[in-house]
This record gives C-alpha cells, sequence and structure tokens, in this order.
C-alpha cells in the first residue's frame, strides 16, 4: 500500500519515501528542581506531523504545482504511514462498525467478531477527521481498545472506524517547508523533504 499525499480521487500522487518519521506532538514541560527531581505537565491537545522526502508519481512538476497551489495555508489530505508489519497483521476489514465511545474517553468499542486489528494501527471515523493509534489489539471475539489520544468527539453506533487504505488525515505543509522545487545539478529536480502538519 502506498502512503502520501492524496489527489482529489483519493489516489497517492505523491508518495513518501524513506526515511519517513510519524511525530506524536503533545505539548508537554518539565521542570528540574534543585534536588534534581523532575516535575512534569502535559496538555491534552494533540497532533500528527510527517517528515518526509517527497516521489511523484507522474513528475516532480506535480510537487512544485501542489506546494504552490496549497502554500502554507490550505488544507489537503494524505493518507499516513501505517508500521508496516501491523499493516500485514492486520486480518479485519478495513471498516468497522462503532458501538460506543464517548468524548473524551481513551476506549472505544467496535462490533469486531474475528479478525486482528493490531496495536500501533491508526484509526479514524466517518464523524470526524481527527487520527488516532490504537495503544491496545482489536482481538478476536474482542469489541474494545484502547487509542490515544482520547476521543475528541463521541463516536455513536451509526458511525464506522476506518483502518488501513481508508484512513486519510487532513494536513497543512509546516511553516518550514520550502514551497517550490529543488534542483540537483541544474537539469535533476528534486521535491525536497517536507514537514506535514495535521490540521486540527
Amino acid at each position: 500500500m502506498k502512503y502520501g499525499i492524496l489527489d482529489g480521487s483519493g489516489e497517492v500522487m505523491l508518495s513518501f519515501v524513506a526515511p519517513t518519521t510519524l511525530i506524536d506532538n503533545s505539548p508537554a514541560v518539565a521542570m528540574d528542581a534543585v534536588s534534581l527531581k523532575r516535575y512534569t505537565s502535559s496538555h491534552k491537545a494533540q497532533r500528527w506531523e510527517i517528515k518526509s522526502r517527497l516521489y511523484p508519481e507522474s513528475g516532480t512538476s506535480v510537487a512544485m504545482v501542489h506546494s504552490l497551489q496549497h502554500k502554507h495555508t490550505a488544507q489537503f489530505w494524505v493518507r499516513p504511514p501505517q508500521p508496516w508489519r501491523v499493516a500485514a497483521t492486520n486480518t479485519r476489514p478495513a471498516r468497522l462498525n462503532v458501538l460506543s465511545g464517548a468524548k473524551g474517553s481513551d476506549t472505544v468499542q467496535v462490533d469486531n467478531t474475528q479478525g486482528l486489528i493490531s496495536a500501533g494501527t491508526l484509526v479514524c471515523f466517518s464523524n470526524h477527521d481527527k487520527v488516532y493509534a490504537l495503544i491496545t489489539d482489536f482481538k478476536p471475539g474482542g469489541n474494545s481498545a484502547m487509542l490515544t489520544p482520547p476521543l475528541q468527539k463521541a463516536v455513536e453506533g451509526s458511525r464506522m472506524i476506518h483502518t488501513a487504505k481508508d484512513v486519510r488525515m487532513k494536513v497543512r505543509y509546516d511553516t518550514t517547508t520550502p514551497l517550490g522545487i529543488t534542483y540537483v545539478d541544474g537539469v535533476l529536480s528534486d521535491a525536497g523533504e517536507v514537514t506535514l502538519v495535521e490540521a486540527l
């Protein structure tokens, strides 16, 4: 499965190229006392960030045009990278019915009578755009698992949980990402490394 920036039809037009980094940005502060005891505090806010080079599926001008069109403010969709072994061991369909999940909860229940969705899988829900990561397995015959961050919005019984190819993340180019194209030797061009931040 390819991961990267999606076109209007949901297909990858700019693939992520290894090394690719998926970052959990959860703000926290730490302070050391004179005794060297550390005090920490964190906020419930969280967003995902992706750092990667891009491989254009149909020419480097696609990367250039995309960055110039969206700049640092417009939102667009990506298929975020799933851990390889997680994607390979999942045996459930890409969509499952959600039974319950309250706003602020770190547990969700789904209709999972068979198959496995492994911890580490990125998931999203049909009623909002936030992307989550499972931190426990949805085991065959089981119907609940823990995820992070806590649910930003309640998910009712009529909603679906999406996995695998159906997971999309709404992002923007980070302001540290240059817009345009890099010429390597005057002829060859490179889309360069980009940093994408989840649009909350």
